[in-house]
């Protein structure tokens, strides 16, 4: 079995079993930065979730560990080109709207007969 050594925030080095560690990456991630592992410290029983250079996590495919891949709305971030998050008010306005609308349909395809 293979042993990986990292380091806990509170006990400093620490050696963890392959099956200990779990590696989580997002293959939307063109730059490969968005990548971390989380292993449960053997020493104060702490979560630890750790930034995974790409050195780490070529190690910890090599090693087999476990590996979660995220969804891909998680790697999704507004860009300053793009429109500020839904808010909670904006939600409620639009429930409003559908209430009092006639066809909401419209709202998505236009009207019917309509050509663009």
């Amino acid at each position: 079995m293979a042993y990986i050594t990292t380091w806990c925030p509170r006990c400093g080095r620490v050696e963890l079993g392959v099956d200990d560690v779990t590696l989580v990456v997002s293959p939307w991630d063109p730059s490969g930065d968005m990548a971390w592992y989380v292993f449960d410290c053997v020493g104060c029983v702490e979560r630890v979730v750790k930034r995974a250079e790409r050195s780490a996590v070529s190690a910890l495919t090599l090693a087999h560990a476990a590996v979660s891949i995220i969804p891909r709305e998680v790697a999704e971030r507004a860009g300053s080109g793009e429109q500020a998050p839904l808010t909670t008010d904006d939600l409620l306005d639009a429930m409003l709207w559908l209430r009092t609308c006639d066809e909401p349909g419209t709202a998505i395809t236009g009207p019917r007969g309509a050509t663009p």
